[in-house]
């Protein structure tokens, strides 16, 4: 009987110094991983302060950060676009980095942030998907035909401008205002089966990325270049943004919208953003990266 006692006690000694030996380990190697992580942490620190102590260095920042449109939030992604093209000048590398042309269309993509009601951005990095505007306003048969819907403070707009012009001797026509996910899908397929998927995405929004789906953009009159020579285009080049009209696509600058010109599109942004964008003779996805988003961080 006192040898069992023995035993038993033995055991219980060995397992409690066991426990014992078990804690110690543990808080050495907590110890352990926590040294290593605040190297770790360290050394993250470290390659940062070195990464953003290169970039000042760089003798390119300063010609970027001099650029009237640079914004602080891009420096990284205009250094990197700049080491792919060094003999881009600093107003093309902020220009084009603004416009997000260091990502890949139709694949870098996000959600359009449609917070920003008619200053919402929505093109190539900017999906709809089958989203449709509650304020749909028809046009009526006096200011147009077909898909004659627009937003409401679009469809106002539209309105007084068409009497504007209709007081000066000139008719305007919505020919073409807002267009479904399913619309937009069913011409982007036609065309891409007539034309190819290359040329079509010159030319025409894939479904979910248009303008006409959200209800802000109108085709006005015709669809042809020749629009361009028309006593009612050079109209709309003059008064279009007195009533928050902008051409969505100019000529030459296919590169930053996207788009080849297209003299019978016109976006509705507001009067204001409207004037500044036609003053500073810049495309609307520049201004809404600087103006709109400014130093809120996009990507």
């Amino acid at each position: 009987m006192k040898i069992s006692k023995r035993i038993g006690l033995g055991i219980v000694c060995i397992l409690v110094l066991a426990l014992a030996a078990w804690v110690v380990f543990l808080s050495v190697r907590g110890q352990e991983n926590e040294a290593a992580s605040s190297i770790t942490n360290g050394e993250a620190s470290t390659n940062l302060a070195d990464q953003n102590s290169q970039i000042a260095q760089d003798p390119r920042t300063a010609a970027l950060k001099a650029e009237k449109y640079f914004l602080e939030r891009n420096l990284v992604r205009y250094q990197s676009y700049y080491d792919l093209h060094p003999d881009f000048t600093p107003t093309v590398v902020v220009r084009d980095v603004n416009a997000n042309l260091d990502k890949t269309k139709y694949v870098d993509v996000k959600p359009a942030d449609l917070s920003y009601g008619v200053l919402s951005l929505i093109n190539k990095y900017n999906d709809l998907g089958e989203y449709q505007p509650e304020d749909l306003v028809d046009l009526g048969a006096n200011y147009g035909s077909g898909h004659n819907m627009l937003r409401r403070e679009a469809a106002e707009a539209f309105i007084k401008m068409a009497e504007a012009a209709r007081a000066d001797g000139l008719i305007l026509r919505n020919i073409s205002g807002y267009r479904s996910y399913a619309v937009q899908e069913n011409l982007y397929a036609s065309y891409s089966l007539r034309d190819g998927a290359a040329l079509a995405d010159t030319y025409s929004s894939r479904a979910g990325y248009s303008e006409h789906q959200a209800g802000l953009a109108t085709d006005i009159n015709s669809v042809d270049t020749d629009f361009q020579y028309t006593k009612e285009f050079g109209w709309l080049q003059e008064y279009a943004a007195d009533y928050g009209f902008i051409l969505r696509y100019p000529e030459g600058l296919e590169e930053i919208t996207g788009f080849m010109y297209e003299p019978w599109h016109y976006r509705y942004v507001g009067v204001e953003p409207a004037r500044q964008i036609v003053r500073e003779g810049i495309t609307f996805d520049e201004y809404y990266a600087y103006y709109v988003l400014g130093e809120k961080s996009e990507w």
